[in-house]
């Protein structure tokens, strides 16, 4: 018994001290974290396909160590969802920022993925963003893309509206049910399945 008090507590005091470790990582490499961090993010914004991943990973690996520290990663999100609005930001950007989102995303993201929703190019990491954000904003999002989203587009987006399995989606999906497309329609009553 005794041992394994101790063992707990020497493993809380491990864990702590890692945790410590960690944000201290994050706030020294972010010492000089101001200015990486903006020369990293200048750096994604050109990021293509096959380029070096080094900002990248600096990027990510800030994304990953923030979590628990709201006001660091909430500066981390500002300034990756004004990335996306660049005029410099490619597609390799977006799908990569995107996918930040995806684990860190709250409502201060949610009008610069909702403007790619309806770009064929970028509807799908915007969607992939989206699924996961817990804001209902996410879902307002998404159902005001319906009417302006065509073919692929709209059927990933259908799709992502089923898996958020938010009772509130239905009366829109319901409103596409009658839809001449076969496919989507299709997806309407799979989504419908999912939430109801």
């Amino acid at each position: 018994m005794i041992f394994k008090k101790g063992y707990r507590a020497g493993y809380f005091a491990f864990s702590l001290c890692s945790i410590l470790i960690i944000l201290s990582v994050v706030l020294s490499s972010c010492g000089t974290c101001d200015v990486e961090l903006d020369t990293a993010i200048e750096n994604i914004a050109t990021y293509e396909f096959g380029d070096s991943r080094e900002s990248l990973t600096i990027v990510a690996d800030l994304v990953s160590s923030s979590n628990g520290f709201p006001s660091i990663r909430s500066n981390l999100e500002k300034q990756l969802a004004s990335v996306l609005e660049s005029d410099d930001a490619t597609l390799g950007c977006k799908d990569f920022i995107c996918r930040q989102l995806a684990v860190m995303g709250t409502d201060e993201s949610i009008p610069q993925l909702e403007k790619m929703l309806s770009d064929a190019a970028t509807t799908d990491m915007a969607r992939y963003a989206l699924e996961t954000n817990t804001s209902p904003r996410a879902c307002e999002a998404l159902r005001n893309a319906l009417g302006s989203a065509e073919g692929k587009a709209l059927i990933g987006i259908i799709n992502t509206l089923g898996n958020r399995k938010n009772s509130g989606n239905a009366d829109a999906l319901r409103g596409l049910a009658d839809s001449s497309d076969e496919d989507v329609s299709s997806a309407v009553a799979a989504a419908l399945e999912k939430i109801e």
